[in-house]
């Protein structure tokens, strides 16, 4: 017998709350932790339904939060540096093939891998993508973002990107839109178990930010790095 394991957390920036399970006999539960320095990669809440209601119902919608190792395109639409609109990125990628779509790697990144491996049909469209609307926000969303960090300030080198404060607040604006789809408590419903939520973020924070060369030494004479480290986990 499974025990079941919620655990809300809360954004303060957010009206809605991400659950993180474990499995009892109904559900299938994910969870799923990617270090790359501070970066994790955390999946919530996956359930596996027989519900006919559409494909999107069946298949659930992945959400995806973080910087270049999981952009798939957004930062294509930023007047920024941190871009991978050029070859060799995408070679490998057959969806477009074999040409850049924004993505950080010659193929998949790691959202688009546990997306398949969960059986969905369709990767998760670039929020600032034009044909991310309407009922297609319902496979997902990326709100990833290459340079993207969990602080404001982190990645200012490359003029443009994302932060995790902004990424919240895009997915504010899909939860609105999705509220219109579905209705508040169906959406309600299809967030808490049919969507899966993974963030990969902290290692720009790091890399360019606090030991970003000359730019950051005020900031390292001034704060340690446990300090620092501190300020990332409260910054939720």
């Amino acid at each position: 017998m499974f025990q079941t394991l919620c655990m809300p957390a809360y954004s303060s920036r957010s009206d809605y709350k991400l659950i993180m399970c474990a499995r009892d006999p109904y559900f299938v539960a994910i969870f799923v932790l990617f270090v790359t320095g501070l970066t994790g990669s955390f999946i919530a809440c996956y359930e596996d339904s027989n519900n006919n209601s559409g494909d999107y119902w069946k298949m659930g919608a992945s959400f995806i939060f973080g910087d270049s190792l999981v952009d798939a395109g957004n930062n294509n639409y930023l007047s920024t540096l941190s871009k991978a609109d050029t070859p060799p990125n995408g070679i490998d990628f057959k969806p477009s093939g074999g040409n850049p779509t924004g993505r950080f790697t010659n193929g998949r990144t790691i959202g688009d891998i546990i997306g398949e491996g969960l059986g969905q049909s369709y990767y998760s469209t670039p929020f600032l993508a034009p044909n991310c609307s309407g009922k297609a926000i319902l496979h997902g969303v990326n709100y990833a973002s290459g340079g993207g960090g969990i602080l404001n300030a982190t990645g200012s080198i490359f003029v443009n990107r994302l932060s995790m404060d902004i990424q919240v607040d895009y997915f504010n604006i899909t939860m609105r839109e999705i509220n219109k789809l579905l209705g508040a408590s169906k959406a309600r419903e299809f967030i808490t178990k049919k969507a899966i939520f993974s963030i990969t973020l902290g290692s720009n924070d790091f890399l360019n930010n606090y030991l970003l060369p000359v730019v950051s030494i005020g900031t390292r004479l001034n704060q340690t790095p446990d300090a620092f480290i501190d300020q990332l986990i409260s910054h939720f």
